[in-house]
């Protein structure tokens, strides 16, 4: 993830268009607000984080616990949002060859087209809060996105290492 993400992808042209700005606020939130729940102490699980899961999970497969530690929820939340999803046939969860204690969630193509969806949905109700921003306004926000976007990886990985020690 380390450099990806790090600059908006844009058109051809120097700003980015307002739905390049919506994906990336649409990317770049689910984390700002993940990791705010877990500075606030808040465990309940939104559509946010839900969201996040699934762009996550669309990135690789993960564990249970790689998911707790990207969304900083609690176990027993995350299981029960995993369940949801799993009844839905939006996720899968399979035992790892190489580690059988490990289980290995992964998104489905019924989850992949709940996901697309879901996005499209998002995108269009935040189409609008983008649209009246000059091309430079939206240069403006997509730089500071990015900015924020580093800030958030950078408590993330501090966060993670101190779990660690």
């Amino acid at each position: 993830m380390e450099g990806e993400g790090n600059k908006v992808p844009t058109s051809t042209s120097q700003y980015p268009t307002t739905d390049e700005l919506t994906r990336e606020m649409l990317t770049t939130f689910p984390r700002f607000v993940g990791a705010a729940r877990r500075d606030w102490h808040m465990h309940h699980f939104s559509e946010q984080i839900r969201a996040f899961v699934f762009e996550l999970l669309s990135e690789k497969p993960r564990t249970q616990a790689e998911l707790i530690g990207e969304t900083h929820a609690n176990p027993s939340g995350m299981s029960k949002m995993i369940d949801v999803l799993e009844k839905k046939g939006y996720v899968e969860r399979k035992i790892d060859p190489d580690d059988r204690r490990r289980v290995i969630v992964t998104i489905t193509e019924a989850g992949r087209k709940a996901n697309r969806h879901r996005h499209a949905e998002a995108i269009e109700q935040m189409r609008g809060t983008f649209a009246d921003l000059t091309p430079e306004e939206r240069k403006t926000l997509s730089d500071a996105l990015v900015i924020f976007r580093r800030i958030m990886e950078q408590k993330h990985a501090k966060f993670s290492s101190s779990e660690e020690e």
